[in-house]
């Protein structure tokens, strides 16, 4: 696993929230409500998305899925715009040449029910339609992997499904879905990267994503309270610095996602640098004094795509120096 990786999660996620403001407004019928219209991609060596389209055998069987092979699965967040694959494939096939990963990677698209473009004036009124879609986006995804399941091209327990944002709770969604139609039986591992807060938490805590939905729940929290929910609901719950507002960032850059972003930006770097987080006390364990855990310990554990699975609790990041990657990428 390497640099490609974190590509895409940075890819998705500036594409997710970085629309610009003077960008025409969305209206409410913009947001379709058919779930025929989410879009799977697998990602082949070479940087070049191929369309999986559900029960098609034969976009199966010329994908370049290796079976039985560790499977990470991308949910973006609240709007993306459908050109979101096509317009990074160029920057996918740079770093494709230099980096190679065994894993298969796939992206979920469903910006067409979570709208294709963002403006702060628009947010209000397609945010809440976006939120209403997330169940009916989770049960396609969670039918998709059950149908390449039935395939043999994936196990459930080489599933990794990432969720950014709002694509947090698809993910716990998907993992619920799969559990209820397979006699109980988990995903292995669910990550979540500062889920989505309003609507969410605490107004509706039983749809947080939460640890009761795959084998094993990591959860970043970088922007608590704001954009991202406050509930401590994983196995392992990483705080990132104070958990609310981030290095470089400041109150105006948050109202464009900055310190929402940062979970994203950090476990993107974990895939090619060490991270490790320290464990806070039990009295610290609340969203009030989360600040008072340490930032270093004897014992620290990994954080990032290679945290044990057996890791529990809530720990805290001391991160200063993670890259933007949309702004420091060269491309000679």
């Amino acid at each position: 696993m390497s640099l490609p990786l974190s590509l895409f999660f940075i890819n998705l996620m500036f594409l997710t929230h970085l629309q610009s403001v003077s960008s025409s407004l969305l209206l409410p019928f913009e947001i379709s409500f058919n779930a025929d219209k989410i879009k799977f991609y697998s990602i082949s060596t070479q940087g070049v998305p191929h369309e999986i389209k559900l029960l098609d055998n034969s976009s199966l069987q010329f994908s370049p899925i290796k079976r039985k092979a560790r499977t990470i699965i991308v949910i973006h967040g609240f709007a993306v715009p459908t050109s979101f694959m096509l317009a990074n494939r160029w920057l996918i096939r740079i770093y494709m040449k230099k980096y190679q990963f065994g894993d298969n990677l796939i992206l979920v698209d469903w910006s067409a029910l979570s709208t294709r473009g963002y403006n702060i004036f628009d947010s209000p009124f397609l945010y809440p339609m976006a939120v209403g879609n997330v169940a009916k986006t989770g049960d396609r995804v969670a039918h998709f992997i059950k149908w390449m399941h039935s395939e043999g091209a994936i196990d459930f327990d080489g599933i990794h499904l990432i969720g950014i944002s709002l694509g947090a709770h698809v993910a716990g969604h998907v993992g619920t879905a799969i559990q209820q139609t397979n006699g109980g039986k988990k995903i292995s591992r669910i990550t979540g990267l500062d889920p989505a807060g309003p609507l969410y938490y605490p107004s509706h805590q039983e749809l947080n994503l939460d640890k009761t939905d795959a084998n094993f729940v990591d959860i970043y929290h970088s922007n608590m309270g704001l954009y991202g929910g406050r509930a401590l609901d994983g196995h392992v719950d990483f705080i990132i610095n104070n958990g609310r507002s981030q290095p470089g960032c400041n109150t105006v850059t948050d109202i464009f996602f900055c310190s929402h972003n940062f979970a994203t930006f950090l476990f993107a770097d974990t895939i090619k640098k060490s991270y490790v987080a320290c464990k806070c006390s039990p009295n610290d364990e609340n969203d009030q004094s989360l600040n008072q855990c340490p930032t270093q310990c004897p014992n620290p554990v990994n954080v990032g795509l290679h945290t044990s699975n057996s890791t529990r609790g809530v720990y805290r990041i001391s991160a200063r120096n993670v890259p933007q990657y949309f702004r420091t990428i060269q491309l000679d």
